[in-house]
């Protein structure tokens, strides 16, 4: 209810008066709403908050579980954000590789939206598997190595490289010999 004398305008809920302003007689002005703007631009954030919020724990406890974290951990990310941001990679991968992804944040304690999308990432990148050499020789082609032993490998390369090494050492040592700067 709205009572008016000629100095002051009262704002009355029942009995109790809410708020009470001096008298303007000025035409199509507002006077003394920018407190209620804010209150209201506030209540305005909080419900879209939580309308983002309902419907990403309405997917399940995981859900719930992993945004009360998200929400005790110190992000420089706001929460409406990390929501929204969530919500997307919802609508993109699906619940279920999101509770994937979440389980294996959670293991090392990585509480963020910015972490799921980075492992969501990793986990839908496909592997590049590349065919094989095709070589020369037929018989080679066929060969297969069921368990190729990568250490044999690198033990022969790396015998290999040595006795190259030695082999180079003494050619530049020689060649140096020939062309000494003194003679020149």
């Amino acid at each position: 209810m709205v009572k008016a004398d000629s100095r002051t305008v009262n704002v009355y809920d029942g009995p109790k008066c809410i708020v009470r302003y001096p008298r303007y007689w000025g035409k199509y002005q507002v006077i003394g709403a920018e407190q209620f703007e804010k209150a209201l631009l506030k209540k305005r954030q909080q419900a879209l908050l939580s309308k983002t919020t309902e419907r990403f724990c309405g997917l399940g406890e995981p859900f719930r579980d992993y945004l009360t974290r998200i929400s005790k951990a110190r992000t420089s990310i706001p929460l409406q954000r990390q929501v929204d941001t969530l919500n997307c990679l919802v609508d993109k991968y699906g619940p279920e590789s999101i509770v994937k992804a979440m389980a294996y944040a959670s293991q090392y304690n990585a509480y963020g939206a910015d972490y799921i999308e980075n492992i969501l990432i990793q986990m839908m990148t496909p592997e590049n598997n590349q065919p094989p050499v095709v070589l020369k020789d037929e018989q080679l082609n066929r060969m297969f190595l069921d368990h190729p032993l990568m250490e044999e490998y690198d033990a022969i390369a790396l015998m290999d490289r040595r006795k190259n090494h030695g082999k180079i050492k003494k050619e530049i040592d020689a060649t140096e010999t020939l062309y000494d700067e003194s003679t020149v």
